[in-house]
């Protein structure tokens, strides 16, 4: 089941386990390390994961 997550934009993860941001980013991020993401997650973690996220996919 899908959960969004909310902290300078909205996080969804997808079923298969990708991730993507709004409305920062309007695309998919596939992060592996970041398997489980809660609201206790600290600001660094969210910082890195939304620069990965803008970053283009490779």
């Amino acid at each position: 089941m899908a959960f969004s997550l909310t902290l300078n934009g909205e996080i969804l993860q997808k079923a298969d386990g990708s991730y993507m941001l709004f409305p920062i980013a309007k695309q998919i991020a596939h992060i592996s390390q970041f398997c489980i993401l809660t609201h206790g997650a600290p600001q660094k973690v969210w910082a890195d994961l939304i620069l990965e996220m803008k970053s283009p996919l490779s």
